[in-house]
C-alpha cells in the first residue's frame, strides 16, 4: 500500500523553464514509492549511509518503511542495530528534508545506471510485461510474505498468475508455494490457464505485486510481526552484540567506565541479560555494579515520590508511567553502551583463523600493513583511480585489518558493499591478491603531496622596529590555504563515477587543480604601484586610499591581503571597470570579470543542480577553484544594480552570502555539492544606480560615489591611456607625448570615450605613417576621424 499523504514540492527550474518535482515535505516520504524494489535495494544497501537514511525517515511513517525494507531484504538486522533511537538522533525537520532529497537523488542515479546496463525492469515498479525479467519482481519480497499472499489469493487469481509465469523459473518457485495451500490446483490448472488472456494475466500479477507491497508494509495482516525498533529492542540487541563479542576484554572495558554509567545500561535491560552479564565478571565487581544499579533505581523512585507521581493515580496510569520511564531509561542507556563498546574494542585483540591460501599475520604481504605508511590524501587519490576488482582482491586476505578502517572512514559505504561482495566471491589466489596490493601501492606512491607551510620562528624585534619596519618577510609561496574539503569532493567524484551522474569531469578538473591556494602578502612594490595608479585615475582617490591602507596593514603585519567589498558607483563611462582591471595588473593579482547582466539566475553564479544535464559549474567556482592559483583573486561583479530580487532564482540571496564576512567562509557550490571558503577572495562591484540595491546588500558594501573627472584630470588620464597602450602593445615608434590639441579635444569626453578614441587614433597613425625611421605622431585628424559624429561634449553617462 502506498503512503497516502499531501506533499508540498520544492521546485527547481531548469534552463528550459520546465518545473521538475524533486523533493518532499519533512513529514512524508511519498516519492520513495515511485521506485522499483530492486532500485531501492541497490541504493539503500550500497549507496546511502546509515545516518542519512535514519534522518530521512525520522519524521516520516518510518515503521511501514522499515517493514517494507525488512521484508524485501533491503536491510539486514545489522542496519537496525547501528542507528540510534530517533529520540537521540540530532536532526531537524529541515535536515530530514535534505536527507530525503539526497536519497531521492541517489535513487534516480542508480535507476539511470541500471537502465543503461539493460536492466529495464528498473524502469517502473509495475510489471510492464510477461517477460521473465519483469515477472521476477514478485520474488523480490521474502518467501514467507509471497507464500501467505498466495494463500489469501483466490483460485482464479492463482490460475491467472500461473498463466503469466508458467514455464519459467519464476513459475516453478510460485507453483511450489501455491501447492502448499491449494493442493488440488495442479489437476485443474492447465485446463483453466488456456482461458486466461495475456491482459488478464498481466493485470492479475500486478494486483499480486500490490498486495505483496501492502503486506510487506503492514505484515500483521498475514500474521507477521512488524520490525521492532523500540528503544528497548535497540538496547537489548546492541547489548547482546557488545557483550557477546567480548570475553577477556569485557573486564577492561567496564573498569574504564564509572559504575554509575554502567548502571544506566544495566537498569534498561531485562533480568535475564543482566544476570548473564554479572556472570562474566568477578563476584566483587558484580556486587559493586548491583549496588550502583540499586542506588540509581532508588534515586529514580525517590524523585517519583517527591513529585507525587503516584498520588491519586489509577493502576493503569501507574503502569503507563512506569513503561514511559523504562522507555526513557533505554534511550538514556544508548550513549553509555556505545562508550562501553569503544572501550572493549580498544582492548580487543583480533585473533582469527587464517583464510585459505595464506597465513594472515603481520609478517606476510597479504596483511597489507603498508597502508599505515600513507596519508589520507594519498589513500583518497588511490581510491579515486583504483579499479574495484583490484580493491576487492587486495583486501580479501585482510578484511579484519585495522588499517582498512581508515579507508572505510573515507568511504563509509565501501565496507557494506565489500562485505556483500565477499559473500559470493570465489577464493582469490594469493598471487592475484599480492599483485593487486602492488598496484594499489604504486598508486599510493604516485599520489601528489599536499604542500605544507614552512612555519619558521620569527626573530624578536623591538616595539620601535615593529612600528617603523615590516616584520621579516615570508615568501608568498610559503603560505597556503585549502579553500574546500578535498575528501568531501573526492566522495562526490567516486559516487558520480560509479553512478554515471552528470558532472564527474567538472569535479575531476577541480580536484586536479587542488584545494590548496597560495596566500599573498603585500610587498613594498605593491605600495609603490599604488602611486602610479593614483596618477592614472585621479578621480578615484578615495577607494585608492582605502586599498593603500589595507596593503600597508598586510605588509607591516605580514598577514594576508584583505579588502572590504568595495562598490564603485557612478554614471557609465567614468572608468570604474578599467580602474579595477588596472589595480589587479599593477598589484600582480589575478582578475576575473563577471557581468551580472549576463546571469540568467543563481545557477550561473553558484552552479546548478547536477541532476540537470544543462547545468554546469558556477562562475565563482570556475574562477576561484579552476582558474585561480591564489586564494586572493580579484573578482569583479559588474553592474550588480541589475540584479532583481523579485524574480525566481534571483542571484540576490547568493550575493548576500558572498558579501557577508562570515557567510562567505562557507558558500555552497550547488553543481559540485561542496562548501567553498571564499573569505580571502577580493570582491569588487560596480553600480550605475546604487539606490536600486536592497538595504541588505548596501549594508555589506563599502560604497564610493565616483564623480566624472574634470577637464584638467581628463588631460592626465588621456596621456596615461596613450602611454599605457603603447607599453602594453610594445609600440616603440611613437612619440612619448600626445599633441596638446588632441588632449584638449579628448578632455571633453568621458574616460571610456577617450580610450576608444586614443586607441583608434594610434592605429590610424600607424597605418598612415610611411616613414618608419622617424617617430610617429598621432595627429588631430586621426583622433577626429575615430570619434565619428561625436563633435560636441555630452554629459558623462548621458542615456538616450
Amino acid at each position: 500500500m502506498l503512503l497516502k499523504s499531501r506533499s508540498v514540492f520544492m521546485k527547481y527550474i531548469n534552463r528550459n523553464n520546465k518545473a521538475i518535482e524533486v523533493s518532499t515535505t519533512e513529514l512524508h516520504f511519498d516519492e520513495l514509492n515511485n521506485f522499483p524494489i530492486e532500485v531501492i535495494v541497490e541504493t539503500i544497501n550500497f549507496w546511502v549511509p546509515t545516518l542519512t537514511f535514519a534522518k530521512a525517515i525520522k519524521y516520516a511513517d518510518w515503521q511501514s518503511i522499515l517493514n517494507l525494507f525488512y521484508y524485501t531484504e533491503c536491510l539486514d538486522d545489522a542496519f537496525f542495530n547501528e542507528t540510534p533511537p530517533f529520540g537521540l538522533l540530532d536532526s531537524s525537520t529541515g535536515e530530514s528534508v535534505l536527507a530525503q532529497n539526497k536519497i531521492l537523488k541517489k535513487l534516480r542515479q542508480v535507476q539511470s545506471v541500471m537502465l543503461s546496463k539493460g536492466q529495464y525492469s528498473a524502469r517502473t515498479k509495475r510489471i510492464a510485461s510477461l517477460d521473465n525479467l519483469e515477472t521476477t519482481k514478485i520474488l523480490t519480497y521474502r518467501t514467507e510474505i509471497l507464500r501467505d499472499t498466495l494463500h489469501n489469493a483466490s483460485y482464479e487469481d492463482c490460475v491467472a498468475v500461473m498463466a503469466a509465469i508458467n514455464g519459467n523459473d519464476v513459475g516453478d518457485e510460485v507453483l511450489k508455494l501455491i501447492l502448499k495451500s491449494k493442493e488440488d490446483i495442479e489437476y485443474f490448472m492447465l485446463q483453466d490457464m488456456r482461458n486466461v488472456t495475456d491482459d488478464k494475466a498481466l493485470s492479475t500479477i500486478n494486483t499480486l505485486r500490490e498486495k505483496l507491497e501492502y503486506y510487506a508494509r503492514e505484515p500483521w495482516h498475514i500474521g507477521h510481526e512488524p520490525v521492532n525498533r523500540s528503544n528497548e529492542a535497540i538496547i537489548e540487541r546492541k547489548f547482546v552484540k557488545v557483550v557477546g563479542e567480548a570475553c577477556d576484554e569485557l573486564k577492561h572495558g567496564c573498569r574504564e567506565m564509572p559504575n554509575k554509567h554502567l548502571a544506566k545500561i544495566l537498569i534498561a535491560i531485562n533480568d535475564e541479560l543482566k544476570n548473564a552479564f554479572y556472570g562474566l565478571l568477578s563476584d566483587d565487581y558484580a556486587r559493586e555494579l548491583k549496588v550502583a544499579v540499586a542506588n540509581l533505581e532508588s534515586d529514580i523512585f525517590n524523585k517519583w515520590k517527591s513529585r507525587s507521581f503516584f498520588k491519586n493515580k489509577s493502576e493503569s496510569d501507574v503502569t503507563a508511567f512506569i513503561q514511559k520511564q523504562h522507555n526513557y531509561n533505554c534511550q538514556r542507556a544508548y550513549r553509555p553502551l556505545c562508550r562501553l563498546e569503544n572501550f572493549i574494542n580498544s582492548h580487543q585483540l583480533v585473533t582469527e583463523e587464517p583464510l585459505p591460501g595464506a597465513e594472515n599475520d603481520a609478517q606476510t604481504p597479504l596483511s597489507f600493513t603498508q597502508l599505515a605508511n600513507y596519508q589520507d590524501s594519498a589513500i583518497r587519490y588511490m581510491l579515486r583511480l583504483a579499479h574495484t576488482d583490484d580493491l576487492l582482491a587486495a583486501f580479501y586476505y585482510c578484511q579484519s585489518a585495522p588499517e582498512l578502517k581508515r579507508i572505510y572512514n573515507i568511504v563509509p559505504t565501501m565496507k557494506r558493499r565489500f562485505e556483500q561482495a565477499y559473500l559470493v566471491h570465489d577464493v582469490v589466489p594469493t598471487e592475484q591478491a599480492v599483485q593487486a596490493q602492488l598496484k594499489l601501492i604504486n598508486l599510493l606512491e604516485c599520489a601528489p603531496e599536499v604542500p605544507k607551510p614552512d612555519l619558521k620562528k620569527q626573530p624578536i624585534q623591538t616595539a620601535q622596529q615593529e612600528r617603523l619596519e615590516p616584520k621579516v618577510k615570508i615568501e608568498p609561496q610559503q603560505l597556503t590555504k585549502a579553500i574546500y574539503n578535498k575528501a568531501a569532493l573526492e566522495e562526490v567524484l567516486l559516487l558520480r563515477d560509479a553512478t554515471g551522474e552528470h558532472g564527474a569531469e567538472a569535479v575531476r578538473k577541480v580536484l586536479d587543480k587542488g584545494p590548496t591556494k597560495t596566500v599573498l602578502i603585500a610587498t613594498q612594490r605593491m605600495l609603490d604601484e599604488m602611486e602610479g595608479l593614483a596618477q592614472d585615475f585621479p578621480n578615484l582617490a578615495e577607494p585608492i586610499e582605502e586599498i593603500l591602507i589595507c596593503l600597508k596593514l598586510s605588509l607591516f603585519n605580514q598577514s594576508a591581503i584583505e579588502f572590504p567589498v568595495i562598490n564603485l558607483q557612478s554614471v557609465p563611462g567614468c572608468g570604474k571597470t578599467e580602474f579595477i582591471r588596472s589595480l589587479a595588473c599593477r598589484l600582480g593579482l589575478e582578475f576575473f570579470d563577471q557581468s551580472v547582466s549576463g546571469f540568467g539566475g543563481k545557477q550561473d553564479l553558484i552552479g546548478g543542480s547536477s541532476q540537470f544535464k544543462s547545468s554546469n559549474i558556477g562562475a565563482i567556482a570556475e574562477s576561484v577553484l579552476v582558474k585561480a592559483s591564489t586564494a586572493q583573486p580579484i573578482v569583479l561583479l559588474d553592474e550588480i544594480c541589475l540584479a532583481r530580487p523579485d524574480i525566481d532564482h534571483s542571484i540576490v540571496p547568493s550575493l548576500l552570502g558572498l558579501f557577508d564576512i562570515e557567510q562567505r567562509k562557507s558558500v555552497k557550490e550547488q553543481f559540485l555539492d561542496v562548501e567553498m571558503d571564499l573569505s580571502s577572495v577580493l570582491f569588487f562591484t560596480t553600480t550605475n544606480n546604487y539606490e536600486n540595491l536592497i538595504p541588505a546588500i548596501k549594508s555589506r558594501l563599502k560604497n564610493y560615489d565616483i564623480q566624472p573627472p574634470s577637464q584638467q584630470q581628463m588631460r592626465t588620464i588621456c596621456q596615461n591611456i596613450y602611454t599605457n597602450y603603447l607599453t602594453e602593445k610594445n609600440f616603440q615608434h611613437f612619440k612619448e607625448k600626445l599633441n596638446e590639441r588632441i588632449i584638449d579635444l579628448l578632455s571633453e569626453l568621458t574616460p571610456r570615450e577617450a580610450k576608444i578614441a586614443v586607441i583608434s587614433g594610434i592605429r590610424r597613425a600607424f597605418v598612415r605613417a610611411t616613414n618608419r625611421e622617424s617617430l610617429i605622431e598621432v595627429e588631430l585628424q586621426d583622433v577626429s576621424a575615430s570619434r565619428g559624429s561625436s563633435c560636441e561634449r555630452k554629459p558623462a553617462g548621458f542615456i538616450h
